[in-house]
């Protein structure tokens, strides 16, 4: 069994920083999540694919234009941009060699980015 830390308590910075990282602690089975926005974080992860095991979790990519994930949304916006990063992830964990991608279920209400 392989146990993945998660890049998510590096909300901060971009993927790539949160990686470099987590590899000076010998970490190598990672679990994509959340950051700070990154250009071409996608291509930059490539990359480095050879030498971690990538896992896609929740809101990863960080989108440029930061909102809440929320699949069970009412709001049609937001239900769209949700499942259109939903499809943008799975592809990404495809293209880094990752079986899955997984993800929380939808809160029953919209929050805002600074309530979560």
């Amino acid at each position: 069994m392989k146990v993945y830390i998660s890049s998510g308590g590096f909300n901060k910075i971009p993927p790539e920083l949160a990686i470099k990282k987590l590899k000076s602690f010998g970490i190598k089975n990672i679990e994509l999540s959340g950051g700070a926005y990154s250009k071409n974080t996608l291509q930059k992860l490539i990359y480095k694919k050879k030498k971690f095991n990538f896992q896609i979790h929740n809101y990863f990519p960080p989108p440029k234009k930061p909102f809440v994930f929320n699949l069970a949304s009412s709001n049609p916006k937001i239900a769209k941009l949700s499942f259109e990063h939903a499809k943008y992830a799975i592809n990404c964990s495809k293209k880094l060699n990752s079986k899955f991608y997984s993800f929380h279920a939808g809160f029953l209400c919209d929050i805002k980015i600074n309530e979560l």
